[in-house]
């Protein structure tokens, strides 16, 4: 009773997004250090995506995941972000527009989203939970394809293998039935050329706009 009174405490949820945040961008920006390429591993946008579904799942009311899904992306995009480029040129209004502005909107959009997917699963509310890891399975099986595909040996070494094993492991471990697995498996295969096809055009775009990113 009393954990349960804990959990559902406002300062509790805020405090549990602010730590994943912090947490979740000081890894990803501290993973660039790792040696070869494992420096790949804190970078994996499914990642991201991953930690605000799980987030999602701590919350059994779709608005709270969503807003915190998304909070937290958002400051881990700071965190990631802002060290880098503030030891590359100071503490200028540079620092905070590309591409720290541009990767925090993009998690508070996918973060509200996938908070709400994760929140859906934990309810058990069938197509939701069944799109929603459907479609984070798609985003690591996606991303290992794009990366494959750039052939780049660093990506092809570390994160190519590492994606996919993710993918493949989790309708295993975390669905609760044969039937959900074979489901989810499904639903990922459909959406499989959706998330490469939006990949792909996104980072063409990105890299169009902002080269260095």
């Amino acid at each position: 009773m009393i954990l349960a009174e804990i959990r559902t405490s406002p300062w509790f949820q805020i405090g549990m997004t602010a730590l994943t945040g912090i947490a979740l961008g000081l890894f990803s920006h501290a993973s660039s250090a790792l040696p070869g390429a494992w420096r790949w591993v804190g970078n994996f946008g499914a990642l991201w995506l991953a930690v605000s579904f799980l987030l999602g799942r701590q919350f059994h009311s779709l608005l709270p995941a969503a807003l915190s899904g998304a909070a937290a992306l958002a400051v881990a995009s700071v965190m990631h972000y802002v060290p880098h480029r503030m030891a590359r040129e100071g503490m200028t209004l540079n620092t905070f527009r590309w591409p720290v502005a541009l990767w925090a909107f993009v998690g508070i959009v996918v973060g509200a989203a996938f908070g709400m997917l994760g929140a859906a699963h934990a309810r058990r509310w069938a197509v939701a939970s069944t799109v929603g890891m459907g479609l984070l399975v798609a985003a690591f099986a996606g991303e290992a394809f794009v990366l494959w595909r750039t052939g780049h040996p660093r990506a092809v070494e570390v994160a190519v293998p590492l994606e996919t094993i993710v993918a493949l492991s989790l309708p295993i471990f975390c669905a609760r039935s044969a039937t959900e697995r074979i489901k989810i498996f499904g639903s990922a295969v459909l959406m499989f050329p959706v998330v490469v096809l939006g990949l792909s055009a996104f980072m063409g775009v990105i890299h169009r706009v902002y080269p260095g990113i």
